[in-house]
């Protein structure tokens, strides 16, 4: 015989109250519960006063978490420094241009990842700065990232890590939530035309008319919503899909061209090398999961 343990508690005790009642902000569950955090690469670096960049600012589409292992680094952002050292565990996010400074060594983990939205959008945090998110025990981890292809429970753990470190610094998390929630809403048309066409063909001046407004105002709405300018998301965007495809497949840099809208390839190839300092070739012989044609 068997009976039901949720009927046991309701029939035999009285709650102290509850921690949390999905019907109560289900919205927001069901919100929050479509954000992923999606890791890219694992890097261990060692480096020196080579490292600075000498009054040049840098930035990346993706987001960045140094795991320190030992010495410092700086970032400078707006005017404020972050100095990054040993045992820290440090975000640098996606489209937020920094100096950096490193006078002697510098040697961590450099993690790559994003945050995603609902059928792989972007989750947008507009307020883009450096951040140190906690500390770490290197050897709690290193043994595992030393192995090559990161073990699968590693994986897991250490996005598990990432994901608790982000909770715990992100203490607005529940307005940005909601206001992802809204905007998206307000926005979906503009989503859907994004997500029906090849990437390269799209204009910003089409995703005005989807949303009925002027390209001036169109850009400075979605910029105010999501941080970014519509012109920046669909450049970062398509720059994900042609990744994908690099290091996912094994098509031709012709086909994946013409599959993302590109008028030719040599356009595809000065999008790509201006975006990542490298070319489409040389970036899926480093990076891809198949064999290289």
């Amino acid at each position: 015989m068997t009976s039901n343990t949720d009927s046991f508690y309701l029939d035999h005790y009285e709650p102290f109250g509850h921690v949390f009642d999905l019907h109560s902000n289900r919205q927001e569950l069901d919100a929050l519960s479509l954000i992923r955090i999606k890791l890219i690469s694992l890097h261990h670096y060692r480096v020196g006063p080579d490292w600075n960049s000498e009054g040049t600012k840098r930035t990346s589409h993706f987001h960045h978490i140094h795991f320190v292992i030992d010495g410092s680094a700086s970032v400078f952002h707006e005017g404020k420094t972050l100095t990054m050292t040993k045992g820290g565990v440090y975000w640098l996010p996606a489209n937020c241009p920094v100096e950096c400074a490193c006078e002697r060594s510098y040697e961590h983990y450099f993690l790559v990842f994003r945050i995603e939205w609902t059928n792989r959008r972007d989750f947008f945090i507009p307020e883009r700065r450096p951040l140190r998110l906690g500390a770490w025990e290197a050897k709690d981890y290193v043994k595992q990232w030393r192995k090559s292809p990161l073990p699968l429970h590693a994986y897991w753990r250490l996005q598990a890590f990432v994901q608790k470190l982000l909770a715990e610094s992100l203490d607005n998390l529940d307005v940005l939530v909601g206001d992802q929630y809204a905007n998206q809403v307000r926005f979906q048309a503009v989503f859907n035309h994004i997500n029906e066409h090849p990437g390269a063909s799209i204009r910003v001046g089409d995703l005005a008319r989807v949303h009925g407004l002027s390209s001036s105002t169109f850009s400075r709405n979605f910029t105010v919503c999501f941080g970014i300018s519509p012109r920046q998301y669909l450049s970062a965007r398509l720059n994900q899909q042609v990744i994908d495809l690099l290091v996912g497949s094994d098509k031709a840099m012709s086909k994946i061209a013409e599959e993302l809208g590109f008028t030719d390839e040599y356009y595809f190839n000065r999008f790509f090398s201006g975006m990542n300092g490298i070319s489409p070739l040389k970036y899926r012989k480093k990076f891809s999961r198949t064999k290289v044609p």
